[in-house]
């Protein structure tokens, strides 16, 4: 059986898993496709901007 969703998002990065928490706030059926996440932060490793701050 197919699974249908509301938004595809491709990327992992701050943007798009911004997006996502979004997309589930207004209980979309979300599908994040990514190879990795946190994009560029993830390589900072002392960001202190981020979803929540």
């Amino acid at each position: 059986m197919e699974e249908v969703y509301d938004v595809l998002i491709l990327g992992g990065d701050p943007a798009c898993l911004t997006v996502a928490i979004y997309c589930g706030w207004y209980n979309l059926k979300t599908l994040v496709v990514a190879s990795s996440f946190g994009g560029a932060a993830n390589l900072d490793g002392a960001s202190s901007k981020f979803c929540g701050d």
